[in-house]
């Protein structure tokens, strides 16, 4: 049997892969800042009420300041970038565009917090990225609108770096400061509150205009997506994050080319293509690898 900590990356691609679809939908009608706060007022609110159902407690020291600071970067401004990617070349080609990840965020933990992989697990990691490279030839469903490539990979390297940072942040939070998965997610949700908060001082967002203007059905996809973005996605994932070394974890998540391609192929009532069937192929190489 998968250890946990797989079986929860899993179920954290899979709901980011669903969120992203939705997120894409809302922000071609009110752009990544207003997406970007709704997601996080709702999913933040959640994980506090469950903190303290739990009876979790918070400790406000200088691991607080740190997580407060990564999820400013990673939450708030990262997903800035990462919601306009999916804008100008759709959530499928976006995740394949990641698979540098586990080299930049392998370096940052390894210089930072001195994490460090043994070889088999990097031969996995190898899989998942080529998987990622396979899957980029596979013919996007994602509509007609011309795809402005450049932009798109400038606005992924931004995102890489600075959710890189935070999720270093995050991983040295889980290992070394002894926090819970549930005090990190409030933390870095109270933490991108605040840089929104700022934002929203400079140049208004204009959350409950925005929320008016939208019809049901796009309301429900606000809150659909952002319950299994926000919601499931990041709670799955910084559990996963607890258990595991974050480079290993950002290679894992190079599964997320997969489920939002299937997510689309669904949607538009197509069968994918022979490359992604090798993608997943190599991608349970890759696992199998890493439960042995």
């Amino acid at each position: 049997m998968p250890p946990t900590w797989m079986i929860s990356a899993l179920l954290g691609m899979f709901f980011f892969a669903l969120g992203a679809n939705g997120f894409t939908r809302i922000v071609g009608k009110l752009g990544p800042m207003w997406v970007n706060t709704f997601k996080c007022l709702l999913g933040g609110g959640i994980f506090a009420v469950a903190l303290i159902l739990s009876g979790q407690g918070l400790v406000f020291d200088r691991n607080c300041i740190g997580l407060l600071i990564s999820g400013a970067l990673g939450l708030g401004l990262a997903d800035l970038f990462i919601l306009k990617a999916f804008q100008e070349i759709g959530p499928a080609r976006t995740f394949t565009f990641l698979c540098a990840a586990p080299l930049v965020i392998g370096t940052m933990s390894w210089a930072f917090i001195g994490e460090t992989l043994d070889p088999r697990k990097f031969f996995a990691i190898f899989f998942f990225v080529a998987a990622a490279l396979v899957l980029s030839g596979e013919k996007q469903v994602e509509g007609d609108k011309p795809r402005d490539y450049r932009k798109g990979l400038l606005l992924i390297a931004v995102f890489l770096l600075l959710d890189g940072a935070g999720n270093v942040v995050s991983r040295h939070a889980l290992s070394v400061a002894g926090s819970t998965p549930l005090q990190v997610v409030v933390m870095r949700c109270a933490g991108a509150l605040i840089f929104f908060a700022i934002a929203n001082a400079i140049k208004p967002v204009n959350l409950l205009s925005g929320w008016r203007s939208l019809a049901p059905r796009d309301r429900a996809v606000a809150v659909g997506a952002s319950l299994c973005g926000t919601v499931g996605g990041l709670g799955c994932y910084l559990y996963a994050m607890s258990q595991v070394q974050v480079a290993l974890l950002s290679g894992f998540a190079l599964t997320l080319p997969l489920f939002a391609t299937a997510i689309e192929c669904a949607l538009h009532r197509r069968w994918p293509g022979p490359r992604f069937l090798l993608a997943a192929s190599l991608s349970l190489g890759g696992g199998w690898i890493l439960c042995r």
